[in-house]
């Protein structure tokens, strides 16, 4: 397996950049997830980017 770390740039122009911000803002949430573990899914508040 190879660890070097490799810098690498990204190209996006404001446009693209305000429809990704747009689109991310227009997210549909499920209402919750199916369990209070992991074992189906990710926790709602860590998909959303919360603590």
């Amino acid at each position: 397996m190879n660890t070097e770390i490799t810098l690498f740039r990204i190209a996006a122009t404001d446009s693209e950049l305000d429809d990704l911000k747009r689109r991310l803002r227009n997210t549909r949430w499920p209402e919750s997830e199916c369990g209070d573990d992991r074992t189906q899914s990710l926790p709602l508040a860590c998909a959303q980017g919360q603590p």
